[in-house]
């Protein structure tokens, strides 16, 4: 396994010990990896292209969550694969293995959360 696949599984370790304190409605958005996020998709990655067409993305799921959760599990992946120089499939496959469903789901609703402030 390589060093970045290691550093991502020890992150996502690290991020899913430090909610495990709090309830499962609490979210912990000052986490690098929610702050981080964040800033990817508005735009401090990529500029501002990048951010108008999240901006545009997200306004048209709004209201499906579907394509919500689609947009956030995506961008992560994306914003992943940015920081760790990993392909996406690894990245995937390294989250999925990684999180229970239930983290998995709490994740992917506070990436979605994060997302829908990016157009409030």
């Amino acid at each position: 396994m390589k060093q970045a696949t290691i550093d991502l599984k020890d992150l996502l370790s690290d991020y899913v010990q430090g909610n495990d304190q709090y309830s499962l409605e609490s979210e912990d958005g000052n986490h690098w990896i929610r702050r981080f996020y964040r800033c990817y998709i508005d735009g401090c990655y990529k500029g501002e292209s990048h951010y108008k067409e999240n901006i545009r993305r997200i306004t048209e799921a709004k209201g499906n969550r579907k394509k919500l959760k689609s947009f956030a599990i995506q961008s992560f992946v994306e914003f992943l694969s940015s920081e760790f120089e990993i392909s996406s499939s690894t990245i995937q496959k390294t989250v999925v293995n990684s999180l229970s469903d239930k983290q998995l789901e709490r994740l992917n609703n506070e990436l979605i959360n994060d997302s829908l402030d990016l157009i409030k």
